[in-house]
């Protein structure tokens, strides 16, 4: 499963969140897709941050017990 389809899964509802922040009951055109994709971008960066972080510290451990 992508990671784009599990936050889609574990995301609640944003018209359920505009209607109980906002009170409104749909986005205007647009809107919505700008968000969706802000919040795609949000997670890949956190990944890859992530990811990044698990490299440095598998290398660290590694030169560790190379010595």
């Amino acid at each position: 499963m992508s990671v784009q389809n599990q936050t889609k899964l574990n995301q609640p509802s944003l018209e359920k969140h505009l209607k109980n922040y906002f009170g409104y009951d749909s986005f205007r055109p647009g809107q919505k897709q700008i968000i969706e994709t802000a919040l795609q971008q949000t997670v890949s960066r956190k990944l890859k941050v992530k990811i990044q972080k698990s490299k440095v510290r598998f290398y660290r451990l590694k030169t560790l017990t190379d010595n």
